[in-house]
């Protein structure tokens, strides 16, 4: 299966994963209290920031090893063991300590059922990077898809028997588990899963920077929900993560759509030494479809907390707007990490996001202590503008001319996206006087066909792009 045969299973299964998350996250958040699902914020908060050291490059190892041997996979799934079993255990022993720091015993229980999905985890990722060595897309997808369902079907299940806030940990564990049964069903048959420990350390040492600058952004990412359940208590934990859920699951899910348009231009472009090119292509293409949702949001944030959680969840819509404008600042510079790592430029990456976590800790923890903890969007907003300043001066240091290069290319995306702006408040003064739910709808509807008529009207390289590989060309 080629780019393109990719691509086109990537219509189907992206979209399709992209709205049982949507129903899931929204009807859970209508069953469950934000009491109850703040309790599941908090041990998430924890759990994503230690997860990211469990894979140490282990997937991208398989993949672009030119011969996939015997050793290379006992390696990968040994050290896959190692680590994905260390987690669990530390996260198990240290349950009852996050739960005090928290002031909440609920999340120890949640934090407890969590890890014992870490045991799944090394079944389930070496096949899958072993099936896309070989490009069986078909199978990735079937495992990735039917995790996703059982993600979100068992916890509403759960929830509407009563089980409360432990139902969204049982769901992680149990389509943790089913994939991982799936996964050892569909590997290929070359595939065997052994330990052994010999060459082991080679793979730590590749793969332990990555994990660590993974794992301090996301620190970076959780600090705020950390900051709110040791200030403040579950409650304003959830109304955050779901008023951060909505811009940033948006503007994952576009990324996720597009990915198949972008990673074969930045793969071509490394392999020809011109990965300043890759870089500035791949912005191009992304920063249209990725900024404009996040535009909308900017402008519609309480209108859509409103519509898709209810009223119970409205302190939600006063936070998302600004967390909207951050996330707009975060993404205008778009592959920076992929850039740096191709680069080969791990160490100042990690200094980068290390930077990146105190500026974020101290700017969230001095404007809650300074004002209240509605104020913290603010502290992430001002992050992010440094972040983006940050990343904007090491671009200059380390890759010569790319900044000035990026900002030409960026001429036609900052003026299809200030257009769409305008177009923005002026559908919202029509529609103003319409009920709400079918405002929104409209407003959304007839926003999303003005958009695609800017594109085309600009003629933006993204569409030729997509019709392209669509054809298979």
């Amino acid at each position: 299966m080629g780019v393109g045969s990719f691509f086109r299973v990537s219509l189907i299964t992206k979209p399709l994963t992209v709205v049982m998350s949507f129903l899931g996250m929204v009807l859970i958040s209508r069953i469950l209290s934000p009491d109850e699902i703040g309790v599941q914020v908090l041990a998430a908060s924890v759990v994503l920031v230690v997860a990211e050291l469990k894979n140490m490059g282990v997937g991208s190892l398989i993949i672009r090893e030119k011969e996939l041997t015997d050793a290379i996979v006992y390696r990968a799934f040994t050290v896959l063991v190692i680590t994905s079993f260390s987690i669990a255990l530390v996260l198990i022993a240290m349950s009852g300590l996050i739960a005090d720091f928290f002031k909440d015993e609920r999340v120890s229980y949640s934090l407890v059922v969590v890890a014992i999905s870490f045991v799944f985890i090394p079944f389930y990722s070496v096949t899958t990077a072993a099936l896309a060595r070989e490009f069986s897309f078909y199978k990735v997808e079937t495992i990735r898809v039917t995790e996703v369902f059982l993600q979100q079907c068992i916890p509403i299940a759960l929830a509407l028997y009563g089980f409360g806030y432990i139902s969204l940990p049982l769901g992680i564990l149990v389509a943790s588990a089913v994939a991982a049964i799936l996964s050892t069903i569909l590997k290929p048959e070359k595939i065997r899963f052994r330990l052994q420990f010999r060459g082991i350390a080679s793979v730590f040492k590749r793969g332990g920077l990555i994990s660590i600058a993974a794992m301090l952004k996301r620190l970076a990412t959780q600090f705020p929900e950390m900051c709110l359940g040791f200030v403040s208590n579950a409650s304003s934990a959830a109304f955050y993560s779901r008023a951060n859920g909505i811009p940033n699951f948006t503007a994952k899910s576009v990324n996720n759509l597009i990915s198949p348009v972008i990673s074969p231009y930045f793969s071509r472009e490394q392999r020809g030494g011109e990965l300043q090119s890759a870089f500035i292509l791949s912005n191009t293409l992304t920063q249209p479809l990725i900024l404009a949702p996040l535009l909308f949001l900017s402008v519609y944030g309480a209108e859509v907390v409103l519509f898709v959680f209810g009223a119970e969840w409205s302190t939600a819509g006063n936070l998302l707007p600004v967390i909207a404008i951050a996330l707009i600042l975060n993404n205008v510079c778009m592959y920076f990490e992929q850039l740096m790592v191709m680069a080969k430029h791990e160490k100042v990456l990690s200094v980068y996001q290390l930077g990146n976590l105190l500026v974020t800790v101290v700017s969230c923890a001095l404007i809650v202590y300074l004002e209240s903890w509605l104020s913290i969007v603010y502290g992430i907003l001002i992050s992010s503008a440094i972040a983006l300043i940050a990343k904007l001066i090491l671009l200059r240091v380390y890759f010569e001319g790319v900044v000035s290069r990026l900002i030409r290319s960026m001429i036609k995306n900052i003026f299809i996206l200030l257009s769409f702006t305008a177009f923005i408040w002026v559908v919202k003064y029509i529609f103003h006087d319409i009920e709400m739910s079918w405002k929104l709808a409209l407003e959304i509807v007839v926003l999303g066909f003005i958009y695609l008529a800017t594109l085309l009207v600009a003629r933006h390289e993204l569409i030729s792009r997509v019709i392209s590989i669509v054809k298979g060309k």
